[in-house]
């Protein structure tokens, strides 16, 4: 099961990350390239606490995503859906030039990939609390899925 801490896995995303053009047109979504690229790296960002996040707060008392089987078949199983809102704090980042947007990236999953297992992470805002192992796969996921919403 890929994740960013899997041997090659970073080399490759950057690899994919420098075929984006500036005006590659996403399959699906709102967002240009640029701001794909930023906010995948938000994402990272939240996830090493450089940008605070707080988990949504529930309508009802129950948080079913944040407990198995639920969390485990939307992180490591299902396909993800197109079109699902992330925080406002993963749009973060304004974009700059598309290669500086690339390297931004690349040093970000490179700080994810050389992290030592820790036993607290920044929780995320629909799963809550999150391992090593869950981040390691959910960050390559999530880069993979904005890299395929624009053919890369």
């Amino acid at each position: 099961m890929k994740g960013i801490k899997t041997q090659g896995v970073v080399a490759d995303l950057v690899a994919r990350a420098r075929n984006l053009g500036p005006d590659a047109r996403p399959r699906w979504g709102r967002l240009n390239a640029h701001q794909m690229l930023c906010h995948v790296g938000d994402v990272v960002r939240l996830v090493l606490g450089d940008i605070p996040t707080r988990p949504r707060t529930p309508r009802t008392g129950a948080r079913p995503f944040e407990r198995f089987p639920l969390k485990h078949l939307f992180l490591y199983v299902l396909p993800w859906p197109h079109g699902v809102r992330g925080p406002r704090a993963a749009f973060t980042t304004q974009p700059t030039a598309l290669d500086e947007d690339v390297r931004a990236l690349e040093a970000l999953l490179l700080r994810f990939e050389e992290c030592e297992t820790k036993d607290e992470w920044p929780g995320h805002p629909i799963f809550g609390r999150m391992t090593t192992r869950d981040w390691n796969r959910v960050l390559y996921r999530h880069t993979d899925h904005h890299f395929r919403q624009f053919g890369i």
